[in-house]
């Protein structure tokens, strides 16, 4: 992702599903989880939970 103009690491995708800006409602009952990396990024993350937590995918926008 470095190339994108931004660095993520594990620990910072937990930090985000841990602790989100914001979390918004998906489809299919999935949940976004959102939050700022920088002035010019924001991560979103889109997951399910059933027990575990899923992460179906990401992007940063």
């Amino acid at each position: 992702m470095a190339g994108w103009g931004f660095s993520l690491d594990h620990d910072r995708v937990l930090e985000i599903l841990r602790q989100p800006e914001d979390v918004l409602p998906g489809y299919r009952g999935r949940s976004i989880a959102q939050s700022t990396l920088d002035d010019m990024h924001l991560l979103r993350l889109v997951y399910e939970e059933d027990g575990e937590i899923l992460v179906v995918t990401m992007y940063a926008c």
